[in-house]
């Protein structure tokens, strides 16, 4: 059983995502997912969005092939 260092309760539950942007003005924007508590909704870790970047390299691997 999980339990959130927020609020400190235990849950059952799946933890939430939310999708958010990751980056600062000086740097590119990227898709990213914050990790929330089902009870309390506090962020409890933020990473880059896989399926994104996935889709990101493909659209651009495409791009550069229709290129040649």
């Amino acid at each position: 059983m999980a339990k959130c260092p927020h609020c400190d309760k235990p849950f059952l539950s799946p933890v939430k995502y939310e999708p958010m942007v990751v980056g600062t003005s000086s740097q590119p924007q990227l898709n990213g997912i914050a990790y929330v508590c089902p009870l309390c909704d506090a962020i409890l870790g933020v990473q880059l969005d896989p399926l994104a970047l996935n889709q990101e390299l493909a659209n651009e691997i495409e791009q550069r092939l229709s290129q040649h």
